[in-house]
């Protein structure tokens, strides 16, 4: 699952890239908006069967998975209908948009295309097949990049985001029948029962509405709260898309690697919850080695966007490099959602997970009309501007704090006392933080920056680049400039060049600190970490910093 997280991570990253020169923010903040409002419509795709199956154990799917799979796509139908029916008044009168409403008619259209992948991949869990169930993810999530680049090369605009999905639904169910041979279809609907499943899964299906909320929520209400406040329609977008690419960049591997660590421990935790000992010790290891791994991408990303975002898009998208490392600075916690999560569900604690998620859920939705509003009205100064950066402190803030506040409230009832939370969940990511500050304090020395000129605008609506230079320095930005320029005559490998080597400086300084300081600080958590990651890389990691070996239950 991780050597899958990796590969995916990859080539989403590349397609972002990609997209980035080619797509402009307020066509990211138009994706932003129809995939939010086609998942709160949905309401939860597949009625949550999926994790219903997986409670229940594998001696109940031959029973179960015939009824299931048909209330789910009974389900699925019925809420894609719904999407398309309420297309154009969602467009008009709530985004001021219409080029949303095909966008939302085709999210709607794969609403059920999904539903034999959802039973089908349930299937794969209860057998333990993770590997199968990573080669669903890499070609799925390399179907959906090489698809979306395709289309905005071809100049199909915001569309780009939303045929993929359509193509990706029907992929994603081919695949995971192939790879169990498996045909819930050709079971009995069992009618009667639905109302029996929907019982059952009503938690499941509110607490998917919560899950969105806490991956989407600000995308449905910042931008109407701008344009409400008195910000041009195009402009808002604009913001919200800026706020969108920063946030998905941040979040790629964070939610990747939640995600996979729901799917794995879930199905591990059900055969848990009788032994409370190796319950807790399993959700102290896993938050432990997340933690120090979570913590070190995140901010890792945080700090050397600036020089990477330079380097690959020239500084297009500079305005939003200072809220990706707001949420760097945030986002470990978010990556815990997955244990907890797979902690409540396992236990059969469904409304549990559903109250909290939504708690989650409602107050960083609610933060994103509340940064909007403090930025639009200038409550904190002109130095908290109308802008992404501005929006991502007070949403990735929040997000922070509700996530850690259900995490220990969960950690707590399964055994795990708060104090022992405190320490796995602090300690890696304010030494993340140390480091990262290290990091910023090695770039800001340096000093060289500030010496590379780019003057962008925008030309019959698409950005250009209508200058660029590289000015002489003095110290240490001056010797680097003048081998530069010794070195390369053309300004943009001058500009390239010196992006390269604060990347490389950052990176290396980064990885340094985090490293040492965790070997001679946190070692025990260190080993966590390695016994998380995949024993090819963690155990010659472990070996490599002269740590025990990680234990493996």
């Amino acid at each position: 699952m991780m050597a899958a997280t990796i590969l995916v991570k990859i080539a989403t990253f590349a397609s972002q890239i990609v997209l980035g020169k080619l797509l402009t923010d307020k066509e990211f903040g138009l994706y932003a908006a129809a995939v939010a409002s086609a998942k709160l419509l949905s309401i939860c795709q597949d009625a949550g069967v999926r994790d219903l199956l997986v409670q229940r154990g594998s001696g109940e799917y031959p029973r179960l998975s015939g009824p299931i799979f048909w209330f789910a796509g009974a389900f699925n139908l019925s809420v894609g209908a719904l999407i398309a029916v309420l297309a154009w008044p969602i467009a008009h009168y709530w985004y001021q948009e219409p080029r949303l409403v095909p966008m939302l008619l085709v999210l709607a259209m794969a609403m059920p295309l999904g539903t034999p992948s959802a039973i089908l991949q349930a299937k794969l869990r209860l057998d333990l097949r993770f590997a199968a169930t990573s080669w669903v993810m890499i070609v799925n999530g390399l179907i959906r990049q090489i698809s979306t680049v395709c289309l905005a090369l071809a100049a199909v605009g915001e569309m780009s985001f939303v045929y993929p999905v359509l193509i990706c639904a029907l992929v994603d169910s081919v695949l995971s029948w192939w790879l169990t041979r498996d045909r819930p279809w050709t079971r009995p609907p069992m009618i009667s029962s639905w109302l029996t499943l929907f019982r059952e899964s009503k938690w499941l299906i509110f607490g998917s509405v919560a899950n969105l909320l806490i991956d989407r929520g600000p995308y449905l209400v910042m931008q109407p709260t701008l344009v409400f406040l008195g910000t041009s329609v195009g402009k808002a977008t604009s913001i919200t898309g800026a706020y969108f690419w920063a946030f998905e960049i941040t979040a790629q591997l964070g939610v990747l690697l939640s995600f996979n660590m729901q799917q794995v421990l879930m199905p591990i935790l059900s055969r848990l919850k009788d032994n409370t000992e190796r319950l807790r010790r399993a959700s102290l290891r896993a938050m432990a080695g997340l933690m120090m791994i979570g913590s070190a991408m995140s901010l890792g990303m945080a700090v050397t966007m600036d020089p990477l975002e330079k380097l690959i898009f020239g500084g297009k998208w500079e305005h939003a490099t200072g809220a990706v490392a707001i949420f760097g600075l945030f986002f470990p916690f978010r990556i815990l959602y997955g244990l907890t999560t797979a902690a409540q569900v396992a236990t059969g604690r469904f409304r549990q997970w559903c109250l909290y998620s939504f708690i989650e859920g409602l107050a960083f939705t609610a933060s994103g009309a509340l940064a909007a509003y403090i930025a639009a009205e200038g409550i904190f100064g002109p130095r908290f501007g109308v802008d992404a950066t501005s929006l991502a402190w007070i949403t990735g803030g929040t997000l922070a704090v509700a996530r850690v506040l259900v995490t220990i409230r969960v950690m707590k009832e399964i055994g795990i006392s708060r104090r022992e939370t405190f320490v796995e969940l602090f300690w890696p990511w304010l030494l993340a933080v140390l480091s990262a500050g290290v990091a910023w304090s090695v770039d800001d020395s340096m000093g060289i920056e500030g010496q590379v000129v780019r003057q962008w605008a925008v030309i019959d609506g698409v950005p250009q680049m209508v200058e660029l230079a590289v000015r002489d320095g003095e110290g240490v930005a001056g010797l680097v400039v003048s081998q530069v320029k010794w070195l390369f005559a053309e300004p943009a490998m001058q500009a390239a060049v010196i992006e390269l080597i604060r990347l490389m400086a950052i990176g290396v300084t980064m990885v340094a600190t985090f490293v040492i300081s965790a070997r001679m600080l946190m070692p025990d958590v260190l080993r966590e970490a390695c016994g998380v990651a995949p024993r090819r890389l963690g155990l010659p990691a472990a070996r490599l910093l002269r740590l025990e070996e990680p234990t493996r239950e």
